[in-house]
């Protein structure tokens, strides 16, 4: 029997998706061109094309050596935190990257995939959870979490705690150890908001008060998607990004300044755009050959899903702003590559449950 060869049987819908995330982004970050819009522009292709060859070549391998190298994996993230805690360049008030002189490095973006790989190994591993067993989970949740809340970057913990909680639910642990944590959780959040620097904690009441001067970013967030009417008014032609009124218009509020520049019509698009990599990743996890290709899936979902909630309901002012990123489309180098290399795992799940040559 003639063979399919194995290029022919990845998810070409999921590169499909991923390239349109990719040039929508790219595209809003050439419009900034009164604001280095160039610059940002050509170095997201680059970042874009350094992802995207290691997604290809993530996809050929067998994502079970992935999940044999889990421990040492979190490991590596440990001692990647540990060196931002230590040597990390600090700017707009926080310490969470590492500075090459050519680049910056955010570790917390690809430590995120690590993360997952060790929380999807372990909890496939288990049919039944032990109080051993769940204090390691504890034990896996914690460090990592603990380590970028002192740079501090609280968006980022609340996506590592968001893809812990709804692979816990999809495991279905014990009723037992859920009460436990949530009680542990009730008791942790005061005493995380009393370490919080003010203007953190300006973020989170400010969207209660529209008169704050903390909400401006926000308000202009809200100028910006409804200056764009039905179709924008087009890339580089935004009043709102191009004046400089809007904040972060690259990274933190990138959905406003694409809503600015293609409209209501263009936000949609972009929305249904994400929800289709989401569904994709969620397909693939049915797919799966085994319950860690279905957990690591899953885990990937979660990751596109709470960033664009996150996101989006901050620049709508529905959300406080966290400074979470719109995956695959703010510009930032590490969150990019980070979010394709978790892909090309995907992409080898799916592959390796499709063609019986890889099993």
């Amino acid at each position: 029997m003639k063979q399919t060869h194995p290029l022919w049987t990845i998810n070409w819908l999921i590169i499909f998706v991923t390239l349109i995330l990719l040039s929508f982004g790219s595209s809003i970050l050439f419009g900034f061109a009164q604001n280095n819009g160039q610059s940002l522009g050509w170095n997201q292709i680059v970042f874009s094309a350094i992802g995207l060859t290691l997604m290809f070549t993530m996809t050929f391998v067998d994502y079970r050596s992935v999940r044999s190298a889990a421990w040492w994996l979190y490991l590596l993230s440990i001692i990647l935190l540990a060196l931002v805690i230590i040597w990390g360049d600090k700017s707009y008030g926080a310490q969470r990257w590492i500075d090459f002189s050519f680049i910056k490095f955010q570790p917390s973006e690809l430590v995120k995939i690590f993360y997952l790989v060790l929380l999807a190994r372990f909890l496939s591993e288990r049919e039944n959870f032990s109080l051993k067993h769940f204090i390691y989970l504890i034990f896996i949740l914690s460090m990592p979490v603990a380590m970028i809340v002192a740079q501090p970057d609280i968006g980022t913990a609340m996506v590592y705690v968001a893809i812990f909680f709804i692979l816990l639910i999809y495991s279905k642990i014990p009723t037992s150890y859920w009460l436990v944590l949530l009680l542990a959780l009730a008791v942790a959040m005061p005493i995380a908001y009393t370490k919080l620097k003010p203007y953190q904690k300006e973020r989170i009441t400010s969207f209660l008060n529209i008169d704050a001067s903390v909400s401006y970013n926000v308000n202009q967030s809200k100028i910006a998607i409804g200056s764009g009417g039905l179709f924008g008014r087009g890339i580089g032609q935004g009043t709102q990004s191009q004046l400089q009124f809007l904040p972060v218009a690259y990274s933190d509020f990138i959905f406003a300044g694409i809503a600015e520049a293609t409209g209501f019509i263009g936000s949609i698009f972009l929305i249904i755009t994400i929800v289709a990599l989401i569904l994709l990743c969620l397909k693939t996890a049915l797919l799966a050959d085994d319950k860690f290709g279905e957990l690591f899936c899953l885990g990937m979902a979660t990751l596109f899903s709470f960033q664009m909630f996150v996101n989006i309901g901050g620049n709508l002012g529905l959300l406080p702003v966290t400074g979470i990123p719109l995956p695959l489309v703010s510009f930032g180098g590490t969150g990019i590559i980070s979010y394709l290399l978790g892909l090309g795992v995907v992409q080898s799940i799916y592959l390796r449950k499709k063609s019986l040559s890889f099993q």
